[in-house]
């Protein structure tokens, strides 16, 4: 939509969406919201990104919410750094995960965290 009072979609209704996704189970969608962001310049933030995990692991997609919180942080997906909230997501669906939730938590980078999970359950 362009023109005269038209309305662009911005981070906030975006993230709005995704969390909205998420909720109904299309994680799908909610990349799919996250990578029409990136290609129309609306700079996705740390919540929305949140947002994306929570959606990826609902649907049980641990290895690609793990990807996920890898790629946030590359300049192309707009360099976003986790935050507190980020990883209390990830430690909240990662229960299917069988993550140490105590040795994690310390944990600080994507690397640290990934040798948290066991990757036999990921396979199953």
């Amino acid at each position: 939509m362009t023109g005269p009072g038209s309305i662009r979609p911005d981070v906030v209704s975006c993230t709005a969406l995704i969390t909205a996704l998420a909720a109904g189970g299309e994680a799908d969608r909610a990349e799919a919201v996250v990578a029409w962001m990136l290609a129309n310049g609306v700079r996705p933030n740390a919540r929305t990104y949140t947002a994306l995990l929570s959606a990826l692991g609902n649907a049980r997609r641990w290895a690609r919410a793990v990807e996920v919180l890898g790629r946030m942080q590359s300049p192309e997906w707009g360099g976003v750094q986790p935050n507190a909230y980020t990883y209390s997501a990830l430690l909240k669906v990662g229960a299917g995960w069988r993550l140490g939730a105590r040795a994690c938590s310390r944990r600080s980078s994507v690397r640290q965290l990934s040798a948290c999970l066991d990757w036999k359950e990921l396979q199953s």
